[in-house]
């Protein structure tokens, strides 16, 4: 750098005159204002190098960010930025997966949460790979639900996921509890009042009323239910929010 070439001879000139000056100054031939004078340049002359320096080495590393470097292997999923474009501090150029264990995106309801956080067990179907599943381990559960969708963002690890498993893949995650069996009721049949899921009972007289229930996940687009309801409770499937608490209701048999 030729700024700092010179500012280098600058300070060593500077730095010899000093000791001639200082030898002169020893045999009083000048006064000590002059070799005060010389003191203040060389100090003046190392101040002014020590800052081409250092302006040298923010230039040296602003240069190494032109080349972007992964901290691993991996794949590019995404590009963020074109040729030619003018890049800012701190900008997304790509997006890359890092290899291992392969996740799964998804969002869970307010009503599921507490379910989620404690599932015994999840699974994963791919539509890309019909008839085979492989188990999952819930990764991650935002504390904090989305401000328009009111869902938790989560993640969940797929177990044993091959080769033939592939980001991009559109999945189906299949959340269970311990226990025996269950109940289960259409995801229409449940609504929610003061965040607390309920379902409108039909009593044997067709009376409907509200029950509350505890929910214990989804399967196959229905929801199971933990507690609230018995065998051989019968809810309202539908339109369950165009009903009133009170109101009569008739049955439809099956054929």
């Amino acid at each position: 750098c030729a700024l700092a070439s010179c500012a280098q001879a600058e300070r060593n000139l500077a730095a010899a005159d000093l000791k001639r000056y200082r030898e002169l100054r020893e045999r009083s031939f000048i006064s000590q204002a002059e070799l005060d004078r010389r003191d203040s340049a060389l100090a003046t002359a190392q101040a002014r190098l020590e800052a081409v320096q250092a302006q040298r080495r923010q230039t040296a590393n602003q240069a190494a960010y032109a080349v972007l470097a992964a901290d691993t292997a991996g794949v590019i999923v995404a590009i963020e930025a074109e040729a030619g474009q003018v890049i800012a501090a701190g900008q997304t150029v790509a997006r890359l997966a890092r290899p291992g264990e392969k996740e799964i995106a998804f969002a869970v309801p307010e009503s599921q949460r507490d379910f989620f956080e404690h599932a015994s067990a999840l699974r994963v179907t791919l539509n890309a790979l019909p008839g085979r599943s492989w188990r999952a381990r819930l990764r991650e559960l935002a504390p904090v639900a989305d401000p328009v969708t009111r869902t938790y963002a989560a993640r969940a690890s797929i177990l044993e996921a091959g080769e033939n498993v592939e980001l991009g893949m559109s999945a189906r995650l299949t959340a269970s509890a311990n226990g025996g069996s269950r109940i289960e009721v259409p995801i229409a049949a449940l609504y929610s009042r003061d965040d607390q899921p309920q379902v409108l009972l039909v009593a044997p007289d067709g009376i409907v009323r509200p029950q509350p229930v505890k929910t214990a996940g989804i399967a196959n687009e229905r929801v199971v239910i933990e507690s609230g309801l018995k065998a051989g409770d019968v809810v309202v499937a539908a339109g369950a929010q165009l009903l009133r608490p009170g109101q009569r209701v008739r049955v439809l048999e099956g054929p």
